[in-house]
């Protein structure tokens, strides 16, 4: 391998329609990184990171330490072994989390290629705060439970001064979002052209990951409820299920979307330093973009579900086959709801406990076989020495 190229972003710049679009590209000289995620930032996070115990989505889903050092090794087997592919010279690795290493941490990363003898080319595109700060909430609202509203800062500096010191000038690229669309139609035909890729071999997929206003609104307010959410795999895929039913009942449409014009309240009172420092090392102009800092007047738009009654919530559920029994309050649907999930979700870990059980079991008795029928499934084993 002669060359990797790491794509960082930033977030909300259209990463997941990269990521999906080059799942499994390759030409005569370049190939998609293949670990299991398409989104690298948890195998290079987990490889690189110091804090890799501290990880947000290893402690969402409770790994322990010993399970986060087997995840490093096995994500670090999966890059030697593309490092060393001799059909390829050149490795695409994009993951937004790369770019929110800390200095030493990327350190550690330019040094790790470096010392193979692979040169590192950057890209990363950036959006405008005010976008930021309206895709960026509703992504913490949505992944990361949050209960009470932060300041939101793209961080442009923290993300990029280091590979701006530390790498040639013309192996790190920086783009605006808006303006790599407005010219080749659309984030993944911009990537591939910057990058030089072969785009009649790309697989193009469009993820839209946005919830509507209402959704993410119920979403902040479950976040809020005294019931536990995180902890297990468990939780975490009820939590996911109960997501996507609300982005069904509610989908983006219309006038249903989340308001930037009061959300560009969340963002840093640094952030014009920030402007500032991309405007002069990347000639990215958006410093004039107007904010007023007004977390309180976000908290208000975000917790009013004045609009959402009790008998709508139900309505919309009932339209996607989810039938509650009669709840007097939005907390109360929304309780219910998180707890039927969870209780489906724990019904198919309990069956796939079965499975595994039942392979081990065949593969150990050697010439002998099972039915194994649960609902409308039948699993069927057999195993011959």
């Amino acid at each position: 391998m002669k060359e990797v190229i790491l794509h960082i972003g930033m977030h909300k710049t259209g990463s997941s329609s990269i990521q999906a679009s080059l799942e499994n590209y390759s030409d005569d000289t370049t190939t998609y990184a293949r670990f299991e995620e398409t989104n690298h930032s948890m195998a290079l996070s987990t490889i690189f990171s110091e804090t890799r115990y501290d990880y947000h989505l290893w402690k969402i889903v409770g790994l322990s330490k010993d399970e986060i050092d087997d995840k490093k090794r096995h994500y670090l087997e999966v890059l030697e072994k593309d490092l060393v592919d001799p059909k390829f010279e050149r490795l695409i690795i994009s993951g937004e989390g790369i770019s929110m290493l800390l200095w030493e941490e990327k350190r550690s990363l330019l040094r790790f290629f470096k010392s193979r003898g692979i040169r590192v080319k950057v890209v990363c595109f950036v959006r405008a705060p005010n976008d930021f700060a309206t895709s960026a909430i509703q992504e913490r609202i949505k992944g990361g439970g949050l209960k009470t509203l932060p300041y939101m800062d793209p961080v442009y500096r923290q993300r990029l001064l280091y590979f701006s010191k530390n790498l040639p000038k013309e192996s790190l690229i920086v783009k605006d979002f808006a303006d790599v669309v407005s010219e080749y139609g659309d984030v993944v035909t911009g990537f591939a052209a910057i990058c030089g890729l072969d785009s009649e071999r790309i697989d193009r997929k469009r993820v839209n990951e946005s919830l509507s206003a209402t959704a993410t609104k119920l979403v902040y307010r479950l976040n809020k409820l005294p019931i536990t959410i995180f902890g297990n795999h468990d939780r975490v895929m009820a939590r996911q299920k109960l997501i996507n039913i609300l982005s069904m009942a509610f989908p983006t449409s219309g006038d249903d979307k989340l308001d930037a014009g009061v959300l560009c309240g969340l963002l840093s009172p640094t952030v014009d330093d920030d402007a500032k420092f991309l405007l002069d090392s990347f000639h990215v102009d958006f410093t004039q973009v107007s904010h007023a800092s007004n977390l309180e007047s976000c908290e208000k738009y975000l917790s009013d579900l004045s609009d959402i009654t009790p008998k709508l919530l139900l309505d919309a559920l009932k339209k996607q086959q989810v039938r509650l029994p009669r709840c007097n309050t939005i907390d109360e649907i929304l309780t219910k709801l998180y707890q039927e999930c969870l209780q489906e979700r724990s019904n198919v870990s309990k069956l796939e406990s079965s499975v595994t059980h039942l392979r081990n079991l065949a593969l150990k008795t050697g010439e002998q076989g099972w039915l194994f029928r649960s609902g409308k499934h039948v699993w069927k084993f057999w195993h011959r020495r």
